[in-house]
């Protein structure tokens, strides 16, 4: 991100210059998070990527530490997430 003068509170979209970068982190989110898996064994997982929903924003989830994200049949979907405060943080989400 450095490289490519991208700050850190930035939402990535289609100006970052080095998109092949961003494609090799996609494909190892998408290997390693449920939600992109195609069969509906996981229910939920433990820690992981802190994404940015439509109803929300990447500043939103800066510095917050994902505890446990839902999927499976859950909508909405919880996300529990620890500030940097120590606060917890329960978001739903629907489509």
């Amino acid at each position: 991100m450095t490289e490519n003068n991208w700050k850190r509170d930035w939402p990535y979209n289609s100006n970052f210059r080095d998109r092949a970068l961003v494609q090799k982190y996609e494909a190892i989110e998408r290997g390693e998070n449920p939600l992109f898996w195609k069969d509906d064994l996981a229910y939920a997982t433990l820690g992981g990527w802190t994404r940015t929903w439509p109803d929300s924003t990447l500043q939103e989830s800066l510095g917050a530490k994902l505890l446990v994200q839902t999927y499976a049949e859950s909508e909405p979907w919880v996300e529990v997430r620890l500030l940097p405060s120590g606060q917890f943080e329960v978001i739903q989400h629907i489509t």
